[in-house]
């Protein structure tokens, strides 16, 4: 028991925090970026957009109800863009804030 180490603590849920949160990270196509941002933003379910220096080009924030939901979102609007070469999908299982 006892308190979180690290002065780190879990945030409760509500009516504003998301059931289902995902970090993609996205490879694109050479000089892509901009307009893979612009298809990123349209999808409702993407909250976040930022362009990346490293091993990938782009990391979007994506949420939704459930996680059924967000992984059929990821598949559907986010997979099938034709501008991407690779990507990767991490769900958020817990929510930590550091203070």
């Amino acid at each position: 028991g006892g308190a979180p180490r690290g002065g780190a603590r879990a945030r409760a849920r509500n009516d504003e925090t998301p059931n289902a949160r995902a970090f993609v990270l996205i490879n694109v196509e050479i000089g892509l970026e901009k307009t893979m941002m612009d298809e990123l933003k349209a999808i409702p379910e993407v909250k976040e957009v930022h362009l990346l220096h490293g091993a990938y080009d782009i990391i979007a924030r994506a949420e939704s109800d459930t996680v059924l939901n967000l992984k059929d979102a990821i598949n559907r609007k986010i997979r099938n863009l034709e501008k991407i070469r690779s990507m990767l999908t991490m769900i958020v299982t817990h929510v930590i804030v550091e203070k």
